[in-house]
């Protein structure tokens, strides 16, 4: 393989400009069916250097900065802006007129500094302006790592998507492409498009995957099993009003579904593979975790795929991080493996939060010879409402041990109060980590 392996460490420590992280994940406004909200932006302070800045909806808890700072990270609580909370308000508009928050940023930059970066989770015109704004108040330039706003917007529709795979001679799956789905009047839903589409469809595989040209993380992914689900999916879309192009594919049974996640530098236009799993996927499609390193029989033409794909964004604008979801899949009448790609995420991927962990984990441990782990799962957990000190409490007992190398590691701080717990297992075996999986999802919490 030619092409560059980096870590996320070693993908910031390209730049010596501080960045500003606002991690804002209601930039992403196209997920009709999940409730966002910014909490999740307390993630950010895992990816933060000694003088970078990230920027929280509320309070990171002390506890939770002591326990990886003890890992070997080092997070400077000093760096970390709260804007004013008790609002609903997603982050970036907080900000906005949080004039507090904005000195406080302003007071932090090196005054030698000669470039800042402001990192997001995407970028939308949200951010564009908190650029804007940000350069006005600062003595040095303000950049972002992005395709401009339309390309950006447009390369994560899955339409054209599919379209610039098939330019770069990226395998992509049979599929319908259906628009004019509404009457002209703005009334109901062509279900006749729909129907006929599925049925075509069905003659391939006995399932079909109905998917909103619009929608990360699964959010507007239909499956349909047979004829008898045709009714609620159609009744689901002329609700929804949220896509007005999608795609129907036929339901292949996967043997993995590989993501590939690259860097591609601003400057130099280097790319880099930063991160490549298999992401475990519910029986509808919706992403649920990771588990590293990618299983992916084809793994090699996969990555060789997904690089001639990046090169090609490249080409047209696109820069920073990109995402590619493929399926594998075994073609019984063939005889043997087959691969398509599936969609593109020109963003930070969720998953890149456990691989940052992860990465720092195996540095710490290399530099004071102990363990390295190899391989990790990442786990979505509901758990009683708590703060991070109480859920240490709780999960004493699988939690990583550097002496071992093995266990889990909370991730996401800023969930908790809701109920929601993020875990990345590791260990230096799939077996291992795969039976911390269990004992985490089976532990008793009472």
């Amino acid at each position: 393989m030619t092409i560059p392996i980096l870590s996320i460490p070693e993908v910031y420590a390209q730049s010596s400009a501080t960045r500003i992280f606002i991690h804002a994940v209601t930039s992403i406004d196209n997920i009709s069916v999940v409730n966002l909200n910014d909490k999740g932006a307390a993630r950010a302070v895992l990816l933060a250097r000694q003088n970078d800045i990230v920027v929280v909806a509320s309070p990171v808890e002390k506890a939770f900065l002591e326990y990886f700072n003890d890992l070997g990270f080092e997070i400077n609580p000093q760096h970390i802006v709260v804007v004013a909370d008790g609002t609903s308000e997603p982050l970036i508009s907080m900000l906005m007129q949080d004039t507090d928050a904005f000195n406080q940023i302003i007071s932090l930059i090196d005054k030698n500094s000669s470039a800042v970066l402001l990192d997001t989770f995407t970028i939308t015109e949200q951010e564009i302006s908190l650029a804007v704004k940000l350069e006005q108040l600062l003595p040095c330039s303000v950049s972002y790592v992005s395709a401009a706003l339309d390309l950006a917007q447009a390369v994560n529709r899955k339409d054209v998507a599919r379209q610039l795979a098939l330019e770069a001679n990226v395998p992509v799956a049979p599929a319908e492409l259906i628009t004019d789905i509404f009457d002209n009047d703005g009334g109901g839903l062509k279900e006749d498009k729909f129907i006929s589409a599925i049925k075509r469809q069905m003659r391939l595989t006995s399932g079909v995957v109905v998917k909103g040209a619009v929608g990360a993380s699964g959010s507007s992914t239909f499956v349909i099993n047979d004829e008898t689900d045709i009714n609620e999916l159609l009744q689901a879309l002329d609700k929804r009003r949220d896509n007005d192009v999608y795609l129907v594919e036929p339901l292949f049974k996967l043997s993995s579904a590989p993501n590939a996640t690259f860097w591609i530098d601003q400057e130099t236009g280097t790319i880099s593979l930063v991160n490549s799993t298999d992401q475990r996927l519910s029986e509808k499609l919706v992403f649920s975790g990771s588990v590293y390193p990618c299983s992916a029989v084809l793994y090699q033409e996969i990555v060789e795929a997904s690089e001639r794909l990046a090169k090609h964004l490249y080409k047209i604008g696109v820069k920073g991080w990109v995402g590619f979801d493929f399926v594998e899949y075994y073609d019984e009448v063939a005889g043997g493996y087959k691969f398509f790609f599936s969609e593109i995420n020109a963003r930070y991927n969720a998953g890149l939060y456990a691989k940052a962990v992860f990465d720092i984990i195996q540095q710490k441990q290399r530099q004071n010879g102990l363990p390295i782990p190899s391989f990790y799962i990442t786990e979505n957990l509901t758990v009683p409402p708590s703060c991070f000190a109480e859920l240490k409490v709780i999960y004493q007992d699988l939690l990583f041990n550097p002496q071992t190398g093995v266990g889990v590691i909370p991730f996401n701080p800023g969930r908790l109060e809701d109920g929601l717990a993020a875990f990345i297992c590791i260990a230096s075996d799939l077996d291992d980590a795969k039976q911390l999986a269990v004992a985490l999802r089976e532990y008793d919490v009472s």
